[in-house]
């Protein structure tokens, strides 16, 4: 299991550095000097995140997932701000700029990852999702009878009989 996060966690920095790169051609105010900043920059900006996000679930517990959503991209934003004064190279010009790539990261992230495969049974936000949901369905309500409505959009059948079993 150690392996296969390592491989996870490495195949995620890559996609997020070209993604980063990528971006810097395309947003207005986005400059990375070189490829070597660009991975360092999204190894900072991943490290902040790490250490800032616990907290934020913490503070999020009772938000539902959109207000979530957008906190965690404001979040995300504010860590490529402070990434700019810590890395020499990479500088972004407005907040909204700012926003714009870790939106844009994201997004790339996402995209990649999906046509790549990548399992996301251990992701972040997939958790922080499960744990938020867990706490808002009252206890009461699981003991009694009812129904249960299932609406599924193209969801792929190997991860469909992952998550049954």
């Amino acid at each position: 299991m150690p392996l296969k996060l390592a491989m996870r966690g490495l195949v995620t920095w890559v996609i997020e550095a070209a993604a980063l790169g990528i971006l810097a051609r395309v947003l207005p105010g986005v400059q990375v000097g070189d490829w070597q900043t660009g991975i360092v920059a999204v190894l900072v900006i991943g490290a902040l995140n790490a250490l800032v996000r616990p907290a934020v679930v913490m503070l999020a517990i009772n938000l539902g997932l959109v207000p979530f959503a957008l906190i965690a991209l404001m979040l995300n934003a504010v860590m490529v701000l402070i990434a700019t004064r810590l890395v020499p190279g990479f500088t972004v010009d407005t907040p909204w700029t700012a926003f714009l790539l870790a939106f844009g990261l994201a997004v790339l992230n996402a995209l990649v990852s999906g046509l790549l495969g990548i399992n996301d049974e251990d992701s972040f936000y997939r958790n922080v999702v499960r744990w938020l949901e867990r706490r808002r369905a009252p206890a009461s309500d699981l003991d009694e009878p009812g129904t249960i409505l299932v609406q599924i959009d193209g969801l792929a059948e190997p991860i469909l009989r992952s998550e049954i079993e």
